[in-house]
C-alpha cells in the first residue's frame, strides 16, 4: 500500500462504487501506516515501540514529530533560499530601510558575515536565507553599536 495525501484519499474515496466499509478500512490502513512512519522517524522500529512502556512510546512519538517538524523547516528554508527574486527583494528592502549604511560594500560584507554567524547560531541546521525581520533587527543593533565603518550623509 502506498501512502496517500488527504487530497488523494478524498479523490479515491469519492469514486463511484466505494462502500463506507472500504473507505473506513482504507482510512484505518493509512492511519496505521502514518503512525508507523512517525515511529520510524524517531529512529526506532515499530517492534521497539510496541514493546516499550507508555512513557517511552510517548517519547518516541515526540521524537518522530520533532524529526518531521525539522524536516519541514529544512524544506521551507531551502525553498525560501532558492527563491532568488524573494531574496533580492529582501536585500532591496534592507537597503531602502538603511540607505545611509548600504550599499557600502564594506558595510555589506560586514553585515553578511555577521548575519550568517547569528543565523547559524539561532537556526542550526537550516540553510541561510535573507529574512527581512532578522536583517532589520541585526542592522539596527549594529548601527546602535556603531559597528558600520561607512556612513553616508545626505546633504539637502
Amino acid at each position: 500500500m502506498t501512502f496517500m495525501s488527504s487530497d488523494e484519499f478524498e479523490t479515491w474515496a469519492a469514486k463511484p462504487g466505494r462502500t463506507a466499509e472500504e473507505i473506513r478500512e482504507r482510512a484505518t490502513e493509512l492511519e496505521v501506516q502514518l503512525h508507523h512512519e512517525l515511529v520510524e522517524s524517531s529512529g526506532h522500529t515499530v517492534a521497539e515501540y510496541e514493546s516499550s512502556s507508555q512513557d517511552r512510546r510517548d517519547q518516541m512519538l515526540e521524537q518522530g514529530a520533532e524529526a518531521w517538524i525539522n524536516q519541514a523547516n529544512q524544506q521551507e528554508a531551502a525553498d525560501i533560499a532558492a527563491d532568488e527574486d524573494g531574496q533580492r527583494e529582501a536585500q532591496s528592502q534592507l537597503c531602502g530601510l538603511f540607505s545611509s549604511i548600504f550599499p557600502s560594500e564594506t558595510n555589506g560584507q560586514l553585515f553578511a558575515e555577521r548575519y550568517a554567524e547569528y543565523w547559524a547560531e539561532a537556526n542550526p541546521n537550516l540553510p541561510i536565507y535573507w529574512e527581512i525581520g532578522a536583517m532589520k533587527a541585526l542592522a539596527e543593533a549594529m548601527i546602535a553599536a556603531g559597528e558600520f565603518p561607512v556612513t553616508r550623509v545626505y546633504k539637502s
